[in-house]
């Protein structure tokens, strides 16, 4: 376990933006495992155990650091060179640099600069530097940006939430079965919400007109019903005379 410690600890100087403690424990682990296995594989012979806890050693390392980086990396870029081949790298404080530079950049680009960009994170924000412009932006996620041959693409975690837009006022519609509402002049008003065209409603016209002079006739309407005085039922008034 310790010589996994250490070993763990040395590869996280060669992968960016790797703590050096997840490092270090990533290769405990690795070094546990390994432990493990050359304990079982020592029943069948000591050297047989010796040597498949020395490959064991190297596969359970790298397998537990790269778990570590991509369970705790929060941003990365995203490299592709082709339809079938991409890697990733970190983003954090320590710049990641792209170009044609292999000893000074961790992505390399056949063509481009020495060091053409520089994505790294700060204020909580992916920042790029183009050096040909010595212009540092902020970076748009999810957006690719091609660069020679190949297409990097800054991904994260967590993505801002999208933007929330505002819902329509509430349109005011006329209830199934109600009636409009009438002016004076007989005309419905007019809906701006939902642009309907005014209509004009008819008053029903009274079959007699009121007046003292004819006693059969309804106070309420004005209409005629047969029968006996008091005893006289109006369907358009609800009421008996």
């Amino acid at each position: 376990m310790l010589l996994g410690a250490l070993l763990g600890r040395g590869v996280g100087f060669f992968i960016p933006n790797l703590g050096g403690w997840r490092a270090a424990a990533a290769g405990a682990i690795g070094g546990l495992l390994a432990a493990l296995a050359f304990l079982a594989v020592t029943e069948f012979g000591p050297l047989l155990g010796r040597l498949c806890g020395a490959a064991l050693l190297g596969l359970a390392i790298g397998l537990a650091v790269a778990l570590v980086e991509r369970v705790f990396r929060r941003a990365w870029l995203e490299v592709r060179y082709g339809a079938r081949e991409m890697i990733t790298v970190n983003l954090g404080p320590e710049p990641v640099k792209v170009g044609s530079d292999s000893r000074a950049c961790t992505v390399f680009v056949r063509g481009a600069a020495a060091v053409a960009l520089r994505y790294w994170v700060r204020d909580g924000k992916v920042v790029c530097e183009d050096k040909s412009v010595n212009q540092i932006t902020d970076v748009v996620l999810d957006q690719p940006r091609t660069l020679g041959t190949v297409t990097l693409t800054v991904r994260a975690a967590e993505t801002a939430e999208a933007p929330v837009t505002a819902a329509p006022p509430p349109v005011s519609r006329t209830a199934v079965g109600s009636r409009p509402p009438v002016s004076a002049s007989g005309m419905v008003g007019t809906l701006k919400a939902d642009q309907v065209v005014a209509q004009t409603i008819k008053t029903p016209e009274r079959a007699v007109a009121r007046g003292p002079s004819d006693p059969d006739a309804c106070p309420g309407c004005g209409q005629k019903h047969p029968g006996m005085k008091g005893k006289r039922y109006c369907v358009v008034c609800d009421r008996t005379y």
